[in-house]
């Protein structure tokens, strides 16, 4: 149920909104695998950052607004 309500919630804020949504929470609970399921329903152009990868912790954390422009477009 809760599955449910959360893919719910994440899609429409996926459909109408141009934001950046942030997915966090503890470790090993779902995050990526409920953001893959949904982002799979959308015919939208999104960017897919997962902050342990190696590549994006140096630029995530530097708070460098030019290195967070050029990472988003």
């Amino acid at each position: 149920m809760i599955d449910r309500i959360l893919e719910q919630r994440l899609a429409q804020e996926l459909q109408s909104s141009q934001k950046i949504i942030i997915l966090y929470g503890s470790r090993q609970v779902g995050k990526t695998t409920l953001i893959h399921k949904v982002l799979r329903q959308l015919n939208k152009k999104t960017l897919f950052v997962n902050a342990d990868s190696g590549e994006y912790v140096d630029i995530l954390s530097s708070r460098d607004p030019l290195r967070l422009k050029r990472l988003i477009g």
